[in-house]
């Protein structure tokens, strides 16, 4: 008897074994992200499929569609090289992967499919077709320093006009650098929103309107409030250069009365000397009785088209956006709002965070950037263009006109 239950021991041990060996690895390639929790559970849930994480500290976006693109194009070739079957892709570069069949189609694969949170899914269909999902919700909002305006008995700015006029008092009273901190990387973002407000934008119906008269206005306004120095001048703009999160540092380390920058900031501004200091505001139009709006800046997860394991890969982000997880992703991590209609009200109610509120309202006018194919390319034009601009007070109708040539002539140019 013992030989018999010494065999059957051995023989169990080899069909686990053996079932374990014949799990299939799906890559997963993330930036910037933690999610291993999701990552493990769903690695306890499964017995046939198994997720591994490949994490990318990509240094800019150019670099990172190019390995993307090696990856892809190995596998086309029949390379036998190991592709990503589960990308993390940036808004802005979901577009030109579409438009170059890079992700696979996944209309009606989805059982959250017309669940996630308005706008956010719009860069990510085409024709029609779903082809990526929103990993949270995330929009740029404007910081305050609460405690400056109560002490000085300043209200709130409704508009850029009324952020100016406090800003000038702030930054004469309490020895401020600077009115309001925005971003020297990726400038282009902090502006848009700007420009929208005041009925502008860069391509509206497929034309081109850089040069449009109100944009001209928005950052001939922009430019003197640069100036004023309530925009950074010169010799702060070059202390935000090294890294994007300088602009954040610059505002927690009192420099400034205002912070242009994203919801999950929250969390660190939080845990810094400002804590209970600050409030959040929708990003103030230019104008009184203008709209305001918020850039869209969520990542994607998408299913690789070449991958050979697309079925493991739809199982797993189903798994990542039902509503258990995605709760309580969110309520382990400040920082992460969920993208979900059906989870976000849930979580307004559970959450500690006393910010939700002030969030819900600066972020209720989201826009992608721009849904064009080589927004990549655009979105260098109009940084560059910007920071002319603001940064080096050259002529803006002058560089606008340059900048609309130039826009058109990639839009009119066929994707290499």
């Amino acid at each position: 008897m013992k030989k018999a239950a010494i065999v059957l021991t051995i023989c169990l041990l080899v069909v686990f074994q053996g079932a374990a060996l014949a799990q299939i690895e799906l890559v997963l390639s993330i930036t910037g992200e933690d999610v291993s929790d999701v990552v493990s559970r769903f690695n306890r849930s499964q017995s046939d499929y198994r997720v591994v994480v490949q994490s990318h500290k990509y240094r800019n976006w150019r670099y990172a569609i190019n390995q993307f693109r090696f990856n892809q194009e190995s596998a086309a070739k029949g390379a036998g090289n190991r592709v990503i079957d589960i990308a993390f892709v940036d808004n802005n570069w979901l577009p030109g992967m579409i438009q170059d069949r890079w992700l696979a189609d996944i209309t009606g694969k989805i059982e959250k499919e017309g669940n996630f949170i308005d706008g956010l899914s719009d860069a990510a269909i085409k024709d029609g077709r779903l082809y990526a999902l929103p990993f949270s919700n995330k929009g740029q909002v404007l910081f305050y320093r609460r405690d400056l305006h109560e002490k000085h008995g300043l209200p709130p700015p409704r508009t850029l006009k009324e952020l100016e006029r406090n800003a000038l008092v702030l930054m004469e009273r309490e020895k401020l650098d600077h009115g309001m901190t925005i971003h020297y990387s990726a400038i282009h973002l902090d502006v848009l929103p700007f420009l929208w407000s005041n009925g502008g934008g860069i391509i509206e119906d497929g034309k081109v309107i850089f040069h449009h008269p109100s944009n001209i206005e928005t950052l001939t306004y922009l430019q003197a409030l640069a100036r004023k120095r309530v925009l950074p001048a010169q010799d702060t703009f070059s202390k935000l250069k090294g890294a994007y999160s300088n602009a954040k540092k610059l505002f927690m380390e009192g420099k400034s009365a205002y912070l242009l920058t994203w919801n999950n900031r929250v969390a660190d501004v939080e845990n810094s000397p400002l804590a209970g200091k600050f409030g959040i505001l929708p990003i103030p139009p230019l104008n009184e009785g203008q709209p305001w709006f918020s850039v869209i800046g969520s990542w994607y997860f998408a299913v690789n088209t070449f991958s050979a394991h697309k079925e493991g890969a739809l199982r797993f982000m189903n798994y990542f956006f039902k509503d258990d997880v995605q709760l309580d992703l969110a309520l382990k991590s400040s920082a992460f709002i969920p993208a979900t209609k059906s989870v976000y009200a849930n979580f307004r109610l559970k959450t500690h965070n006393r910010y939700m509120q002030d969030l819900e309202a600066a972020m209720g006018n989201m826009r992608h950037r721009l849904k064009h194919p080589q927004e990549p390319e655009i979105s260098q034009v109009i940084a560059n263009t910007i920071k002319e601009i603001l940064v080096e007070g050259k002529p803006v109708k002058v560089l606008l006109d340059i900048a609309q040539k130039r826009i058109a002539s990639i839009c009119g140019r066929p994707k290499e």
